[in-house]
């Protein structure tokens, strides 16, 4: 046939078989304008690495099975969404004829039965395959080959290893999955598709109604009671996949054929898809949207690709609490990044009032010991306040920009992530650190001898020392006034600490009342462990910090040296014992990776260091 068949008002049976093919500079559809087309089972919708096929906007009738295709590229062993066009309910044996699907079935531990009629075993026989019930809000299991749990538009989630020919794929040995076609058959939807989501505040995994990509961004805004956001799959995200998150109101997405997508409502609610909502391809692009208004999105990077991402909205008139404005967590496989609510509800968006000096608590998880970025997608909230992200883990405060993202690492301490790594602070530029030299915090006893030193002062006023036992809130704890010097020294001694952490940092007031903050430091007593940190890391401007944590009092030798064992930047220090921050000027040096070295002479620790 032609890359387009059109039917004209009169009957058309199909009565051989027909392929049509997408190819890569031709648009291959089926057109139905008026008439009739009874297909008899025989048209196939092709799938290729360069396109798939469809059908266009039906405006007369469509009649008979047809078979979608879905061409999965090879490469990675990750889950897909996967629904289907048609009007009757499909099983997992739709797919056991191209793909392994694995699950503890009516003849688990056996072997597998016949493929397409039960599932294939393995040594777990952990389930590969799985329909979402919106009623408790959870995953099930396919238990069987035959079980018809994907009904009407609903959405799967499955497991593609490769095709059928790949045995390693079920026994754990290190294989590529090569690419494979997935084929379907049915009674496609045709005319006006509406899809009841009536589980108010249930997730539901919705799938596209129709034989061709659609528009589902453009539906999703158009209902009401539909939630915040709305959620696809990027199976080339982390290692697994992982949800792109989109909001209500960013405008249009085209999910493919055969996809699913999420959706939150407040209110039972109906998605209303019509034939116009189809469209010729498929949004390629999944990490963006329309920017949208008063809205910050920061986006998780890992290995160079997306992992996950965390929205932000002014709302004068929301809180703190979970409530309507917000957008709910879905949990990825591997890496989260999520606020936390005053109610300790996870949330993918969170809408609060934003001004100067806001704090949001932000959690992190992630699978992966590895290094990730936390970089700034879009800020639109128009309030002229900086987007700062604390690692409190490291005691860093680093200042997001489109070109300036954040790096840090997992690692197997368990406080590397959790609920308590990072938060997001909103704070006016000028409250930036600009002329402290070093900050330090030192155990003398039972207090502690806070220090820190300055350059360049002018039309200073007075420096404050604010104290903390948790790092998120200080209060002051002692005023010193400015010498207004080119260098100058200050120090206090607190005599009533805390037993575990104590955090400081320095408040600097300008005679005009400008606020400018000090990195923070943390003395940590009553523990014995030694601790060292390295920020902030990548470094950039060739200097890099050291904490001590803890650590004995002597001579620490510290030493840059780069993978051919070369030092190239090096220092002698005198700690008194407790904690400290020292500056390292590693000076202009070439972007990689390097270890510094940090020895009294009896014990050392190595620390990685990237310089950027």
């Amino acid at each position: 046939p032609s890359s387009a068949t059109s039917v004209t008002p009169n009957t058309l049976n199909i009565a051989a078989n027909v392929t049509l093919n997408k190819q890569t500079d031709i648009d291959s559809l089926v057109n139905i304008t008026v008439g009739e087309l009874t297909t008899a089972g025989l048209l196939t919708l092709k799938s290729t690495a360069t396109g798939t096929a469809r059908i266009a906007a039906v405006a007369g009738t469509l009649t008979g099975d047809i078979t979608t295709e879905t061409y999965i590229p090879g490469g990675r062993r990750a889950y897909r969404f996967l629904g289907h066009p048609f009007s009757t309910a499909l099983s997992m044996s739709s797919l056991t004829d191209d793909i392994f699907v694995t699950g503890d079935g009516t003849t688990a531990g056996t072997g597998g039965a016949t493929p397409g009629t039960d599932l294939d075993a393995t040594t777990s026989n952990a389930a590969s395959s799985y329909w979402f019930d919106q009623t408790t809000n959870g995953w099930k299991a396919f238990m069987t080959a035959a079980d018809a749990s994907w009904t009407q538009y609903a959405g799967t989630r499955v497991l593609v290893r490769g095709d059928r020919t790949q045995a390693d794929a079920l026994t754990g040995v290190a294989y590529t999955p090569l690419a494979v076609t997935l084929d379907l058959t049915g009674a496609v939807n045709s005319g006006n598709q509406n899809i009841a989501v009536s589980n108010a505040g249930n997730f539901h995994l919705v799938s596209n109604p129709y034989p061709s990509p659609v528009n589902i961004g453009t539906v999703v805004d158009a209902t009401t009671n539909i939630g915040t956001m709305y959620w696809v799959w990027d199976a080339n995200a982390v290692s697994k996949g992982a949800y792109v998150p989109l909001t209500v109101g960013s405008g249009a997405y085209n999910l493919a054929m055969n996809g699913a997508f999420f959706v939150q409502p407040t209110v039972g609610t109906t998605l209303a898809f019509t034939e116009a909502n189809k469209t010729a391809s498929a949004t390629a692009n999944l990490y963006r949207t329309a920017t949208a208004s008063n809205q910050l999105e920061v986006q998780v990077n890992y290995n160079g690709g997306y992992a996950d991402k965390l929205f932000v909205r002014n709302n004068a008139t929301a809180s703190t609490t979970k409530e309507a404005t917000d957008g709910s967590k879905l949990s990825n496989p591997d890496v989260n990044i999520y606020a936390i609510a005053s109610t300790n509800d996870q949330l993918t968006l969170d809408s609060r009032p934003i001004a100067n000096n806001t704090i949001i608590p932000v959690g992190f998880t992630s699978t992966l010991q590895s290094n990730f970025e936390i970089a700034l997608n879009s800020n639109t909230l128009n309030n002229g306040l900086d987007v700062i992200v604390k690692d409190k883990f490291l005691n860093v405060e680093h200042t997001l920009t489109a070109s300036n993202p954040y790096i840090f690492a997992v690692t197997a301490d368990a406080a590397s992530q959790g609920v308590n790594r990072f938060e997001l602070v909103f704070r006016n530029s000028n409250a930036l650190p600009t002329n402290f030299v070093s900050v330090s915090a030192v155990q003398q006893g039972n207090a502690i001898a806070v220090n820190f030193t300055t350059a360049n002062e002018q039309n200073m006023s007075s420096y404050e020392v604010e104290e903390s036992a948790n790092g998120n809130s200080f209060t002051k704890g002692t005023s010193i006034k400015a010498n207004n010097t080119t260098t100058a020294n200050y120090n206090w001694l607190d005599a009533t600490i805390n037993n575990g952490n104590n955090y400081y940092r320095i408040k600097a007031i300008e005679k005009n009342g400008v606020v400018k903050y000090s990195q923070v430091v943390n003395v940590r007593t009553g523990t014995k462990g030694a601790e060292f940190a390295v920020y902030p890391n990548p470094v950039k401007g060739g200097t890099v910090n050291v904490q001590l944590m803890n650590v004995e009092q002597g001579q620490y030798s510290i030493k840059i040296v780069n993978k051919l064992g070369q030092e190239i930047a090096a220092r002698t220090i005198t700690h008194n014992g407790g904690s400290a921050t020292q500056s390292i000027n590693i000076g202009n040096v070439a972007s990689g990776t390097y270890n510094m070295v940090i020895s009294n002479g009896t014990t050392s620790v190595t620390k990685t260091v990237i310089v950027e």
